[in-house]
């Protein structure tokens, strides 16, 4: 059922709006939600690639598609209505799928970060902690990456579970 308390109410399970295409969704230790979302991909019109985002999402909130991408691109004559992004690819082709914040028992030099993988690259992205700035690439990673009980990290790729030890 859908709680009374929704933002768009009690009959309607939307939570957030603006999103084009999310995929991974994460919960960030003080229990903010993050999503990665695929850019345009051409189906506007311009531009043909790039343009994918990180978004925190909040109840109620809106990012912006389909009247802008990026940090307040404006599509065809379009002004800009919602929360721009936290993250954003620019010209890049990234395919963001799965995402996950590292825990403090995570793998070194992955601890408290924001990632996700790229399909487009198969390689795990590293963002700062608040999801603002790209920090390295890690490790194959295409589909999805979760921390495990064992504080290890687990991605996938269409054919194989990769595991990197903390």
């Amino acid at each position: 059922t859908v709680p009374g308390d929704n933002p768009f109410g009690s009959n309607n399970p939307v939570w957030a709006i603006g999103l084009r295409n999310p995929f991974g969704l994460a919960f960030a230790p003080d229990g903010s939600l993050f999503v990665t979302d695929n850019g345009p991909s051409g189906d506007a019109g311009t531009p043909g690639s790039g343009w994918d985002e990180v978004d925190h999402v909040v109840r109620g909130g809106n990012s912006q598609w389909p009247t802008c991408y990026g940090n307040g691109i404006h599509l065809q004559g379009s002004q800009c209505v919602g929360t721009p992004p936290t993250y954003q690819s620019g010209n890049a082709t990234l395919v963001p799928t799965g995402a996950t914040f590292v825990s403090a028992q995570g793998p070194a030099g992955y601890t408290g970060d924001f990632v996700f993988c790229s399909y487009g690259e198969s390689r795990l992205k590293v963002l700062s902690a608040d999801g603002t700035r790209l920090l390295f690439d890690g490790p194959r990673c295409q589909l999805d990456v979760k921390e495990g009980p064992d504080h290890a990290l687990y991605m996938s790729d269409t054919s194989a579970i990769y595991r990197l030890g903390a």
